[in-house]
């Protein structure tokens, strides 16, 4: 499906002191669905900038008819609708470079205003608050963030997740604590396997199972020999400190 509502425009420079010719179109997007076919899910404004004109009206009017005659991409198309108003002041070409930025400009509700997608989808209010960026996306992420009902679940799930990194941060502590034993016996400066895994108890990491079962092994060795009472009693106990730190 191709592009349409193609539009071919004079328009103000950024400054406001130049007129411009620029071109713009509603760009399909497409996605795949379920079946694994590719359907249309909405349309996307685009907006670019083909030259930079004059400062005179009747100049830049002249000018941008030229260029259109010129460039045969332009001219071949059909059904292009030429906006060469040469009634713009110096008002009106302010007015026509503003921008209504509590449109949605993205999107699956491209063109419609904060306050109708909030009514009817919350969640994607709240998604796009969060979730888009780019300097073009600033005006409408503001708007969207002062909104009270957005502004105050935002602050909510900012709180939740602080409360989760504390609580994570302390679970770590406490794992730490209870490995700090086992941190010590077990390094020993060679900077292999052994220390790699006394740094992770040391931070209250975790490790593999078959990790935990050689440093039992080996922790285990240092008050017996393999399968003595006291291998077996010192393999027990640091197993028991591993099954304790799991459950914390």
């Amino acid at each position: 499906m191709p592009e349409k509502n193609f539009r071919v425009y004079i328009s103000s420079g950024a400054r406001n002191v130049m007129y411009t010719l620029r071109y713009s179109y509603d760009e399909p997007k497409w996605a795949r669905n379920s079946y694994g076919q590719h359907v249309l899910t909405h349309y996307e404004r685009r907006d670019y900038h083909i030259a930079t004109l004059c400062g005179d009206r009747e100049r830049a009017v002249e000018k941008a008819e030229k260029i259109i005659a010129e460039k045969d991409w332009i001219r071949d198309l059909k059904d292009v609708r030429i906006d060469l108003d040469a009634s713009f002041d110096t008002a009106d070409r302010a007015k026509s470079r503003e921008i209504d930025h509590s449109l949605f400009a993205f999107g699956k509700y491209y063109g419609e205003s904060v306050r109708d997608v909030l009514e009817k989808d919350f969640d994607y209010c709240l998604w796009a608050a969060e979730n888009i960026r780019g300097k073009r996306h600033e005006k409408l992420r503001a708007i969207l963030k002062a909104v009270p009902e957005v502004k105050a679940e935002l602050d909510r799930q900012e709180a939740e997740t602080r409360e989760r990194e504390a609580e994570r941060e302390k679970a770590k502590e406490s794992r730490a604590s209870l490995f700090a034993e086992i941190a010590d016996r077990l390094e020993d400066g060679k900077g292999g396997f052994r220390d790699s895994v006394a740094i992770d108890l040391r931070e209250g990491g975790s490790i593999s199972r078959k990790a935990e079962d050689i440093v039992c092994d080996i922790l285990a060795k240092q008050m017996g020999r393999r399968n003595s009472k006291a291998y077996d009693e010192e393999f027990d106990r640091i197993e028991d400190v591993f099954e304790k730190v799991g459950e914390v």
